[in-house]
This record gives structure tokens, sequence and C-alpha cells, in this order.
């Protein structure tokens, strides 16, 4: 095989949109599909109070190896899933644990992709404020092409 494609998955209408996508763009060619899901590891934070109506955070307890290794495979599994159910079955499904954006720039570089896919959300201006776009940071830090499949049509 000869090109490769990255599509950022989770369990998301963008997700499904974006495989579904790939599929139509890429199903007839010879182009090797994986999928990367990424999962964030629970953080528990210890907050002792320090005097009337104060608390001061604490770093957060290790994580365990053990509890990465899960984290990454329900990861791989959500994505062999979306895989799956958009007709990607000869996909590869990978998971990663961490931050989106740096998992998927790392897993692009890694694995030599020519692109990478991700959907895009429709927001609103607060949505847009308040919210961490993926698809908007891929295309400030990856080094290769990023393909934002736009929301569905409303109309």
């Amino acid at each position: 095989m000869g090109r490769k494609v990255l599509v950022a998955l989770d369990d998301s209408e963008s997700s499904y949109r974006a495989a579904r996508a790939v599929r139509e763009l890429f199903g007839d060619t010879d182009v090797e599909v994986l999928g990367i899901n990424v999962a964030s590891l629970p953080q528990t934070w210890i907050a002792p109070g320090l005097g009337y109506g104060m608390v001061a955070p604490l770093f957060p307890p290790s994580i365990s190896d053990d509890a990465e290794e899960v984290a990454m495979r329900q990861a791989r599994d959500e994505a062999a899933a979306v895989l799956e159910r958009t007709g990607l079955t000869d996909a590869t499904a990978m998971g990663a644990v961490g931050d989106p954006v740096q998992a998927i720039v790392t897993a692009a570089a890694q694995f030599d992709v020519d692109v990478i896919v991700v959907g895009g959300d429709e927001g609103g201006f607060f949505g847009r404020l308040l919210d961490h776009s993926v698809a908007r940071a891929l295309l400030r830090d990856a080094r290769r092409p990023v393909l934002v499949v736009p929301p569905a049509s409303t109309e």
C-alpha cells in the first residue's frame, strides 16, 4: 500500500462523518486507513482544607501503568467500533492516551501518514469560545495535510 490516511475517531457524530468521508473518498483506492481514538486518564485531585474556606490543590497521585493500558485498550476498542459501524472494516484501530491533538500529531508522524482526517463541529460563538477544537488545533499544529469534514447541513 502506498498512501496512508489517519482518521481521528470518538463516539461523536463528527467522527462518524469523518469515517464515512474516508470510506467515500478513499474506499476504492489502495490506501491504508488508520483510525485513532485518544482517551484521557481519570485524574484524582486532593484538595485538603487549609483553614476556614481555603483549599489548595495538590498534585494528583500517579496513575499506574495498568490504568494507562486499560484506557488505551478502551480507546482502541472505541475506534474499532466506529470503523466497523462506518464500513471501514479493513482499517487498523489504534488507541492512545493523553492530549488528543498531540497524540494524533505523534501518530501521524510515527506512521508517516499522507493526510489526517477529522470531523469539524458546528458551534456557535460561545461553543468556539469555551470549547477546545481538535480540528482547529490540528490545522495549526500538524505538519501534514489535514482534511476537516464539515458538519452535516441542516437545510
